[in-house]
């Protein structure tokens, strides 16, 4: 399996991970990933994830009627929360001089979490974010699968009822132009002469990795 399709095979060692553990549990819960109106093909879906069960293990996809947002508004009501909060997958690291844990701030994941907190007035609450939201940042990401596509319509959604005009500009922006990428560009990367797709993939023009 190609290595940029491996989040499509998350929900199989999830449920192994309970699975091997025998008699332990009786039901084991797997976190939806997206709402019930937004489902796109993952690793983990409410239609699936039961077929894991066996006879003395449910296997339950739990979530799914709540949004990425309205899940983050949730566990921003959590105090305990603020100090710990780690969502970050690409450079999250320990500062012993903070003594906690800080996601990067920039990457795809990190900024899908802080533009609903940062609508809501609660980042600056997020002691596990050190920098702020920053507009140029959100402008490096390519957006170019249909999940990351759909968290950033759910943040451009959430920002347009509070009236963040500049934060739905941006996203307006990314999430059109990921999807003209990856809908009319991407495909013709292949046929490409190679020089060009050398210098594509140095101006990062097409997101990393391709």
């Amino acid at each position: 399996m190609a290595r940029e399709n491996l989040h499509l095979t998350f929900g199989i060692p999830l449920a192994a991970a309970a699975l091997v553990l025998g008699a332990m549990f009786e039901r084991f819960y797997i976190p939806s990933s997206y709402a019930y109106h937004r489902l796109v093909p993952d690793g983990s879906h409410p239609m699936l994830d039961h077929l894991l069960s066996t006879d003395t293990l449910q296997i339950i996809h739990d979530g799914a009627e709540a949004s990425r947002t309205a899940k983050t508004m949730a566990i921003a009501g959590w105090p305990d929360t603020h100090s710990r909060l780690r969502v970050c997958f690409r450079s999250a690291r320990f500062n012993p001089e903070r003594h906690v844990f800080e996601n990067c701030g920039a990457c795809e994941k990190c900024l899908r979490t802080m533009i609903p907190l940062e609508v809501a007035g609660l980042l600056n609450q997020f002691v596990t974010f050190p920098v702020g939201l920053a507009s140029r940042n959100i402008r490096r990401v390519h957006y170019l699968s249909r999940s990351s596509r759909s968290f950033a319509l759910e943040n451009l959604h959430f920002a347009r009822q509070a009236a963040r005009w500049d934060l739905v500009t941006v996203l307006a922006y990314v999430i059109s132009r990921g999807s003209l990428i990856a809908t009319f560009l991407r495909p013709l990367f292949g046929i490409l002469p190679k020089s060009v797709r050398l210098w594509l993939k140095d101006k990062s023009v097409f997101g990393r990795p391709l």
